[in-house]
């Protein structure tokens, strides 16, 4: 006749209570990017875009990056920043020397239209030296990497870089996939073997 509404079990006799976490942020989403600039490296993640990832690095209508969550590291410990977590950091595109993509969508966006040929080749940009293989067209020489093609990066694979001054703490994975900024490479020449 008269509907009871069960008695509530107390917590831990089998019911599972609900994780109440208010301040729990939703995890981060996008392209999870490390970012090379003369002082600094800074990790985070870019809302995917509509465009390619180097397409996104070569658009002169948007001149900064912003990256969220992030993570900021000066090149030199001693340096001091405000902090090394912010909600997020904006880089200006000028100064990027090199984007690279840290999982699988971005490094496959970054490969949109690479072009067939690889040629081994070692770059200065900044404080780093950067030996990958460098995508060219037809029978292009290296030494003509900058003088064709449009937009100002250029996409890299099979990339080791290093830092090159003394004071520095940058350690690098190999990178299968990098964006450089051709603006800031200051040398490059082939390889060898």
């Amino acid at each position: 006749m008269f509907n009871r509404k069960p008695a509530p079990s107390a917590p831990g006799k089998g019911t599972t209570q609900p994780a109440s976490s208010p301040s729990a942020a939703p995890p981060p989403t996008g392209w999870r990017l490390q970012v090379l600039t003369t002082d600094f490296v800074a990790e985070g993640y870019l809302p995917p875009a509509e465009t390619p990832l180097a397409g996104f690095l070569n658009a002169t209508n948007q001149s900064t990056l912003t990256l969220s969550p992030a993570r900021l590291t000066p090149l030199n410990l001693q340096a001091l920043i405000a902090t090394d977590t912010p909600a997020e950091v904006t880089l200006a595109k000028a100064a990027l020397i090199a984007v690279i993509p840290m999982d699988e969508a971005g490094q496959r966006s970054a490969a949109v239209q690479l072009a067939p040929r690889a040629e081994k080749a070692v770059m200065y940009a900044g404080p780093y030296m950067i030996r990958a293989s460098v995508r060219l067209m037809g029978d292009m020489p290296l030494r003509h990497l900058f003088n064709t093609g449009v937009g100002s990066v250029i996409v890299a694979t099979d990339a080791e870089i290093v830092s090159l001054r003394a004071d520095s703490v940058f350690a690098a994975p190999k990178a299968p996939i990098v964006i450089l900024n051709k603006g800031l490479v200051q040398l490059y020449h082939p390889a060898g073997a």
